[in-house]
């Protein structure tokens, strides 16, 4: 089966079940703006490493690589993730801890995924990103650390009688109110009636 991280040269070695992490992952994670910030974040540690990152941000005031504008001031090209890159990043994503199990999955050694693609890799843009001390970020902890970030999608399902009006401005105060980000979708439920109350 073909990985939509994948180029089209190479296939998802899971041969045991069809890959499912994908569709996971997309329907957790804003993986446009993650895989945005990352490529950003790679361009940058070729560029700079991490702490020579740390200090131009101090010195330009950049806050945010997924602001174009505080990008921009780097002068510097985001760099594509590569296949493998972006298969595992969404393997790390869905929960996949093991590096034996992603290994098995992707079809390459263990050690090409520790030192290339994580140690290498993924950790050292996570950390740009989320401006931590080289070399903090883990298999562990990477979810943690992105979700942090604000990647994770947020969705909120509230109960309402049934046939309550709903104004969008209630909907909106809410996410204020629940300091959620403002795009949280907000799935509205409608109960049914209290049996012991008709």
């Amino acid at each position: 089966m073909l990985c939509p991280a994948l180029d089209q040269k190479t296939t998802c070695r899971d041969q045991k079940t069809t890959c499912s992490h994908c569709p996971k992952i997309t329907a957790k994670w804003d993986m446009d703006k993650l895989l945005l910030v990352m490529e950003r974040a790679k361009g940058v540690f070729k560029a700079l490493d991490v702490d020579g990152y740390r200090a131009k941000a101090a010195e330009l005031n950049i806050i945010d690589l997924s602001n174009t504008e505080d990008f921009a001031k780097l002068n510097i090209q985001a760099k594509k993730l590569s296949g493998l890159e972006e298969c595992v990043l969404r393997l790390l994503l869905v929960g996949v801890l093991s590096k034996q199990e992603i290994a098995r999955i992707v079809g390459i050694s263990e050690n090409t995924i520790i030192s290339d693609v994580l140690s290498r890799g993924l950790f050292r843009y996570a950390e740009i990103i989320a401006e931590i001390p080289e070399k903090k970020i883990t298999r562990d902890n990477f979810r943690t650390f992105m979700e942090e970030a604000g990647f994770r999608k947020v969705s909120v399902k509230i109960k309402f009688p049934k046939g309550q009006p709903i104004d969008p401005s209630l909907l909106e105060a809410m996410k204020l109110i629940g300091n959620l980000p403002t795009d949280t979708r907000i799935d509205v439920i409608y109960e049914e009636g209290d049996k012991d109350n008709e």
